[in-house]
């Protein structure tokens, strides 16, 4: 089972699935297989290199790459191997360790989590009894502020400070932290010696899933945990970061192998199985043009029509609905498509 999974790799594919120890870095393309790689990797890791399931974690982006990865992962290592694989998005992991250690910071572990709309209700309360105005401020608008701070997109302004010490205070007060907070205190209790060396010892072999969507603060967390045993795996593509509004920071990535781990292997994923070359050629003639990337450009074997790609500059937004409505009926009379075959792609709803 192992040996076909390994042969369906490319070659770069397998070489990253096989560089087991130490730090690796893996830039994957769109549509170049990542995810079958990172899959490929945990189970040469377990039933070729005889590494305990228990000591792998694998950092995912999502619950959805969480529950797909589990489910790929069962396919070949069976259900109790796969499932001693410590599989979580960081805010689950982060739950984890403080369930277990959050006294440290003088909470009971039995807190609660916040979302943006219970954050509104406890602000809505600290505004009222505080008698804070709200025409500076809305407790809607603090919400966001806070958000922004605790991801690291923008510092507080004096003004905001107030309402941000009386809102920790309220949460610590109450045993309650929101979202950001189960990150930012993971860090401070991963200060404490003894905690971070149990989870050093016990997650020996580190894989971080789409990695260029990483925060500074993520990003800090994993480096704690892989500062022992430096077996840490991240794979990801700083083309397509694109959640630099939540705080992502694509610096993470550009900085892993040239800073934080200049030993570290490099592997680039280019082969994508999922587009024709002339796509291709239109994405890579553009995305080529960033500064601040690693150079890579994606190949494919899938021919494309010559006219695969057009760009159309429209001044107004009822234009672009034109022009793509006229495309569609070109399709249908003149090339022989049929609607199953069209997709559209809109930057907001009012296009729809």
């Amino acid at each position: 089972m192992l040996d076909n999974v390994l042969e369906s790799l490319n070659k770069e594919q397998r070489n990253a699935a096989t560089a087991v120890n130490g730090p690796v870095m893996v830039f994957a393309g769109a549509g170049t297989g990542k995810t079958k790689t990172l899959i490929a990797r945990i189970i040469n890791m377990v039933q070729n290199e005889h590494i305990n399931p228990r000591n792998i974690l694998a950092i995912t982006f999502t619950k959805k790459a969480t529950a797909e990865m589990r489910e790929r992962l069962a396919l070949y290592m069976g259900e109790q191997n796969s499932s001693l694989v410590h599989i979580s998005t960081i805010h689950s992991l982060c739950n984890r360790i403080l369930r277990r250690n959050i006294q440290l910071l003088g909470y009971n572990r039995d807190f609660e989590i916040l979302d943006d709309e219970e954050m509104l209700k406890v602000l809505t309360e600290i505004y009222k009894e505080e008698k804070i105005d709200r025409k500076l401020y809305t407790p809607k608008s603090m919400v966001k502020m806070i958000g922004d701070y605790k991801n690291g997109i923008r510092p507080l302004k004096e003004s905001e400070e107030k309402i941000y010490e009386y809102y920790q205070k309220y949460l610590k007060e109450n045993n309650m932290v929101d979202f950001d907070d189960l990150l930012i205190l993971t860090n401070q209790v991963l200060e404490y010696e003894e905690v971070l060396e149990y989870y050093q010892d016990w997650y020996k072999y580190i894989l971080v899933d789409e990695f260029q969507d990483t925060n500074v603060i993520q990003y800090e967390i994993v480096k704690k945990l892989a500062s022992k045993n430096r077996n840490i795996f991240v794979v990801g593509d700083d083309d397509q970061s694109i959640y630099s509004f939540r705080g992502a920071c694509v610096d993470n990535m550009l900085n892993f192998s040239k800073k934080d781990y200049p030993d570290a292997q490099v592997f680039k994923l280019v082969e994508n199985y999922r587009s024709n070359d002339m796509i291709l050629k239109g994405s890579n003639s553009l995305i080529k043009n960033n500064t601040m990337r690693e150079p890579k450009e994606l190949i494919t074997s899938k021919k494309g029509d010559i006219h695969s790609v057009i760009v159309h500059d429209a001044y107004y937004y009822e234009d672009e609905v034109r022009f793509v409505v006229n495309e569609i009926s070109h399709l249908l009379k003149h090339d022989n498509y049929s609607y199953k075959d069209i997709a559209i792609l809109y930057r907001n709803n009012a296009l729809s």
